[in-house]
């Protein structure tokens, strides 16, 4: 099965700047390709191992008393243009906001409910 079919979380484009914190590295700061409700792909050219455990920082500029998205994580994929994360621990305020911008970038909040209701694995 290829690897596009083995993802069971619908993914959306969202291009807005992260900091990635990874053990052994600075802040790496870098950029979303896109993100879903189980984990997000950043374009980095760091040399990070895959399996490392992660933080996620996600800044929403213009959204004025949002606090960052602070995610916990892990690296699953290490591709020449990047990394995947998936996301293994969240609160759930940063849930919610997770969900509306995969909802709003999606353009179908009732399919992203629909799928939060599935088991993603």
């Amino acid at each position: 099965m290829a690897r596009d079919e083995q993802r069971r979380r619908l993914r959306v484009p969202f291009q807005i700047d992260v900091e990635l914190y990874v053990e052994g590295h600075d802040i790496i700061s870098v950029i979303s390709r896109d993100i879903s409700m189980k984990g997000v792909f950043v374009e980095t050219e760091e040399n990070i191992r895959q399996s490392s455990p992660c933080r996620v920082k996600i800044s929403l500029a213009g959204a004025s008393g949002i606090p960052p998205l602070d995610i916990k994580g892990k690296i699953v994929r290490v591709a020449s243009n990047g990394v995947g994360v998936d996301f293994l621990e969240m609160d759930s305020e940063t849930f919610t906001h997770l969900r509306n911008i995969v909802a709003y970038n999606f353009g179908d909040a009732d399919q992203v409910d629909e799928e939060i209701g599935h088991k993603a694995f």
